[in-house]
């Protein structure tokens, strides 16, 4: 039921930004990262947690594990990211609002986003199935 509330309210987000012209802002596409973060946790790491969380056990086996530790430790970083970046974006926008207008831009946009997930999917598949090959 959690995941799916999850999956539900972010899926809404998403489509309200691209359904609804006057949404498609820069401003907003933070938002809409932030909720494919939330609504990829709902798919993938809620799911196998509840999973484990009623067998006692993991049964999946080792593969499984590391891709689900993996993608919950990339989404749950890149959902924290997402908000780190939203507070940017926002005091950027209260602070200097006649700069902010100019160089609020798609491109800017793309220039936050785009640490916000390569960094955690960089990071944790090094501290994942890496880390265990160089010990």
């Amino acid at each position: 039921l959690v995941s799916l509330l999850t999956i539900s309210g972010n899926v809404l987000v998403i489509v309200a930004f691209f359904r609804n012209p006057r949404l498609k802002t820069t401003a907003n596409m933070y938002i809409v990262s932030l909720s494919v973060a939330d609504m990829l946790v709902g798919c993938v790491s809620i799911p196998f947690y509840s999973f484990y969380y009623v067998t006692g056990e993991w049964i999946l086996g080792q593969f499984v594990c590391n891709c689900w530790l993996m993608l919950d430790y990339s989404l749950c970083y890149a959902s924290m990211l997402a908000i780190f970046v939203i507070c940017i974006d926002r005091f950027w926008s209260v602070s200097k609002p006649a700069h902010y207008m100019q160089k609020a831009t798609f491109k800017v946009a793309l220039w936050f986003l785009g640490p916000v997930w390569i960094y955690p999917l960089t990071l944790f598949l090094f501290m994942v199935w890496l880390w265990p090959i160089v010990l």
